[in-house]
């Protein structure tokens, strides 16, 4: 399963602007990324929610939206993110 995280944030880092995407004004609940497609569920495994969820937290992390530097924002949350999956596996 480890593999799976991994292989997640690679294609996140690679494929999308974390940066935009994290600082992005989003709805409880909704989707952050990937966008949701069946393509992107079967190509991702695994996905990034805003807001608040009740079940299913393999991990969570906080953005700052007011950070001066978003991309560097967003690599410190996706750091958090990937670390606390592993542990929680």
């Amino acid at each position: 399963m480890s593999k799976y995280i991994s292989d997640f944030f690679a294609k996140a880092n690679q494929n999308f602007n974390l940066g935009e995407k994290f600082k992005a004004p989003h709805s409880p609940g909704s989707r952050i990324l990937p966008s949701k497609t069946n393509k992107n569920d079967a190509d991702y495994q695994m996905r990034i929610d805003a807001g608040d969820m009740t079940h299913g937290k393999l991990a969570t992390a906080s953005f700052d939206t007011a950070a001066e530097d978003p991309q560097k924002e967003a690599a410190r949350v996706v750091e958090e993110l990937r670390q606390k999956a592993k542990e929680n596996l």
